[in-house]
């Protein structure tokens, strides 16, 4: 995940020298969130269901508090991204009609 980190810190590099220095830091990490769960869509795909999504996000949330506990603070925020990520990437999966009929009631 610290590569991960390392090219996300280059991309939010990159775009605040074209045009989100204007941007709030908020919008900044929000524009970070939304690249990593596009990315996640293309290499995965969607959730097959909300249990996998479960899944997922609680690996996420269980490298998080391993970062946290290890006073990591780059690999904190790294891992607080991905969690945002798989979080938004669920929200969105949500909406899809197949989903909702292999998920919900």
């Amino acid at each position: 995940a610290h590569d991960q980190g390392d090219a996300d810190s280059a991309r939010r590099q990159a775009l605040c020298a074209v045009q989100v220095s204007a941007m709030s830091p908020d919008d900044v990490t929000a524009l970070v969130v939304v690249d990593r769960a596009q990315r996640a869509r293309a290499r995965y795909g969607a959730y097959t269901s909300t249990h996998e999504a479960l899944g997922v996000i609680t690996e996420e949330y269980h490298e998080l508090m391993s970062a946290i506990q290890a006073n990591r603070l780059g690999s904190v925020e790294d891992e607080a991204l991905d969690l945002a990520a798989c979080a938004l990437k669920l929200a969105r999966d949500c909406s899809n009609e197949a989903f909702r009929e292999r998920s919900g009631k």
